[in-house]
């Protein structure tokens, strides 16, 4: 069998199988149609038959005032069977629905996430440590608050400031 038979036995399996799906789902909104139908139906004779000897003040005919029980019952299963039955249509729905107020307020969020995001990273590159006492201290420090030595040593020549073990100057290349 060559690859091409394999690609259509796999696609003709496909078929059937979303063609067994859409006949379950449609199965199940009638059945659910049904039993919904058939259970308010038992459910309203036995109220009825409730109120009418509520009315009357005698005792009501068993039988049809049972017959809330079943009718309540089928009730349930219908309901169910017709949640599944339209699932996919309803979470369809509430995805359109959602989409649009989600992208909305993704959309007002980002101004306060990307202000974090920039305090986060100033945060981070605005601290070093001083070389001789290992403090925290500010990138922009001359000299350290803890032990006052000098972290920088100025060029003569073009006066850029350079790391206080550089021999030469980053900018210029003057000796320091």
């Amino acid at each position: 069998m060559n690859e091409y038979d394999k690609n259509k036995i796999k696609e003709e399996r496909m078929r059937n199988s979303l063609l067994a799906h859409y006949k379950n789902k449609k199965l199940l909104k009638i059945l659910g149609f049904v039993f919904l139908i058939i259970g308010i139906i038992l459910a309203l004779i036995g109220l009825i038959s409730f109120g009418i000897s509520f009315n009357n003040m005698s005792m009501p005919n068993f039988f049809t005032f049972f017959l809330l029980f079943p009718g309540f019952i089928l009730i349930g299963i219908g309901i169910t069977l017709l949640r599944f039955g339209f699932m996919k249509e309803v979470g369809g729905y509430i995805k359109n629905e959602s989409i649009p107020i989600i992208n909305e307020a993704s959309e007002e969020i980002k101004p306060a996430i990307k202000n974090i995001k920039e305090a986060i990273v100033e945060e981070e590159e605005e601290k070093i440590h001083c070389p001789y006492c290992n403090n925290e201290i500010n990138k922009d420090s001359l000299y350290c608050p803890k032990c006052g030595k000098e972290l920088f040593k100025e060029c003569p020549s073009c006066h850029e400031k350079n790391d206080i073990d550089s021999i030469y100057c980053d900018k210029c290349g003057t000796k320091l």
